[in-house]
């Protein structure tokens, strides 16, 4: 399996999990009153990406000094996009859902 394909699969697994868990914290408890409950969804994803985001691409400039495998490091940095273009769309959906915009 080439790299990007293998930091791309774990990377949306890595999405999947915490926007699952984001979402699961906030649309689960009983707020049917609350009219801001996607926004609030919307807010923790959008710092949960760019966190992830930043995260792949520190490890994309520290493989890109090293220079030891130049495959993995635009893998991380391809990743970086991806993640970002998905979570945020995630977020957009999220705040849709819950009535926040």
């Amino acid at each position: 399996m080439n790299p990007l394909r293998k930091v791309a699969m774990w990377n949306m697994i890595i999405l999947l999990i915490y926007s699952i868990v984001i979402f699961s914290l906030i649309f689960l408890p009983d707020r049917s009153s609350d009219h801001m409950i996607g926004l609030g969804f919307m807010i923790m994803m959008m710092f949960a990406v760019a966190i992830h985001a930043t995260i792949n691409l520190f490890i994309a400039i520290f493989l890109f000094a090293r220079a030891t495998d130049n495959d993995l490091a635009k893998a991380f940095l391809a990743s970086s996009g991806l993640v970002l273009v998905v979570g945020f769309s995630t977020c957009w959906g999220g705040a849709g859902l819950g009535g926040g915009i």
